[in-house]
């Protein structure tokens, strides 16, 4: 049994294409909240390798922020 839960898929039709995902809620992952501790895992199904050049990889994030009132 796993943890993890869907964000979402990037379909990788071919290998020297760069491929980025739209926006994605990790919260909706959680049914609307945001765990204290959450983690981003790839699995990749290509059966290619990942690019090994770390600066290729881009992290890019928002957080959001609500307030009970």
């Amino acid at each position: 049994m796993s943890n993890l839960r869907l964000v979402g898929i990037i379909a990788c039709p071919a290998a020297t294409t760069t491929y980025t995902m739209v926006a994605a809620s990790v919260a909706a992952a959680f049914g609307g909240v945001l765990p204290d501790h959450w983690g981003i895992v790839v699995l990749n199904k290509t059966s290619a390798a990942l690019d090994a050049t770390e600066g290729n990889h881009t992290k890019q994030y928002q957080g959001a922020y609500a307030q009970n009132v």
